[in-house]
């Protein structure tokens, strides 16, 4: 976890299970190494436990406090703080290192992708099989150029391309189904902000660690390491700061917009949400905004072309994923996008003049090309479609309130739905 060396895998561990709130140092331990959680994964000691407490300590990614017990020694309560979560969800979903600790490191993600639900497990388990194919691949060819036959680094070899080919039979057996595409937000400034400073200090703040760390809360990836890097002091700021995003960032930047006036009392903020691409269209009318936060690279594309941002000046924000929705008092077990071609389904999706409704014919052309559709292709699906929304949220409440049999919304919408949606599948869009 920390810079210049490597983290072992029971260090963001200990950050997973912060995630769920703060628990006391021996609480915590004894989670951790529960048979039902890592026990078998990872023994560890308890000493060993709170020496890597304090050192995740040092490194900011948990704060502890102390509860003081009359005479007796004090409790000390464990919290997650946002570089943690952040630290977290970027360990969480990359690809685990194949040199050493595959087994335990690739369990150990597992047991908390498995809670965060299906799209998790296959954001995690995707790369890794592409790793571990490269990985497979290059053990072959060094064993085939350089190892002679049954000298020991010949032996070491066939350890290897074993031990890959194992994991790789235990992915396709037991692992999720292939690789998703994530889907990148992006922000930045509007080039003729009347408040430059505050528009960039609010882009600074969303893609740092307080805004990722919320982002992560809503349910989307965070951008990556980079954003562990917290925004420059600003000094005093103040004015008013409109922001357009994508209708899918809503509760994300509700809440990331409450942090920032917390930390700048004097700045008000308004926010404008709505379909990605009818936000642009209406900068390039010259609409007053000094923030865009596009869920899709056309809708930036636009605003570039209309001169309301520069194309360099934008960042990733954040990645999210398609899924297909159905309402959890009436559920339908929809494993494909094949599935949505079934007669007599009722389907909401998202116009042309949002990013959910793009992604969705995106994934339904790759589907067809695939032959994954059948014969009818994806006309059979849009054949389905009894609602095109003009935002994400639209979509989401068609399904939520049972108007229709199914929809495709983007993972971070599930996790806003409080419940009245289930996903049952996140379909691929490559």
């Amino acid at each position: 976890m920390g810079r210049g060396k490597q983290a072992l895998t029971i260090e963001p561990a200990i950050l997973g299970f912060l995630r769920e709130g703060p628990l006391y140092g021996y609480d915590l331990y004894q989670r951790l190494v529960a048979p039902a959680a890592l026990g078998r994964v990872w023994p560890l000691g308890q000493s060993q436990f709170y020496a890597l407490a304090a050192r995740l300590e040092a490194e900011g990614f948990i704060a502890v406090t102390p509860e003081p017990r009359g005479g007796r020694p004090p409790r000390k309560l464990l919290c997650l703080t946002p570089a943690g979560e952040v630290a977290f969800s970027s360990w969480l979903h990359a690809p685990v290192d194949l040199a050493e600790n595959l087994e335990r490191d690739l369990l150990a993600r597992l047991f908390f992708a498995r809670q965060a639900g299906p799209a998790a497990v296959q954001r995690l388990l995707a790369p890794q099989r592409a790793r571990l194919r490269a990985w497979l691949h290059w053990l072959r060819e060094e064993a085939r150029e350089r190892a002679v036959a049954h000298s020991y680094p010949w032996l070491v070899h066939q350890w290897q391309i074993r031990q890959a080919e194992a994991a790789l039979d235990w992915l396709d057996t037991f692992g999720a189904a292939p690789t998703t595409l994530c889907v990148t937000y992006r922000i930045a400034p509007v080039a003729d902000s009347s408040v430059a400073a505050l528009a960039s200090q609010f882009v600074a703040f969303a893609c740092g660690p307080l805004g990722q760390a919320t982002l992560v809360r809503a349910g989307f990836l965070p951008a990556g390491e980079a954003a562990l890097q917290a925004p420059a002091p600003a000094g005093h700021l103040h004015g008013r700061l409109v922001v357009y995003a994508a209708s899918s960032l809503t509760a994300a930047f509700e809440a990331i917009g409450e942090a920032f006036r917390a930390a700048h009392p004097d700045v008000e903020l308004a926010f404008t949400f709505g379909g990605s691409q009818a936000l642009a269209g209406a900068l390039a009318k010259g609409a007053r905004a000094d923030v865009y936060a596009p869920a899709h690279d056309d809708a930036l594309a636009t605003a570039v072309a209309a001169g309301r941002v520069a194309a360099d000046a934008a960042r990733t924000l954040g990645h999210n994923q398609l899924a297909i929705v159905t309402p959890a008092q009436r559920p339908t077990p929809l494993l494909t996008l094949g599935d949505l071609a079934r007669p007599g389904l009722r389907l909401a999706f998202g116009s042309g003049a949002t990013a959910i409704g793009r992604y969705a014919q995106e994934a339904l052309s790759a589907a067809e090309q695939q032959g994954a559709l059948g014969g009818a292709g994806a006309a059979a699906v849009l054949h389905n479609v009894v609602h095109y929304a003009e935002t994400v949220t639209g979509v989401l409440a068609k399904v939520a309130q049972g108007e229709v049999d199914a929809g495709i919304v983007f993972t971070s919408d599930y996790h806003r739905a409080g419940g009245r949606v289930q996903v049952t599948a996140v379909p691929p869009l490559r």
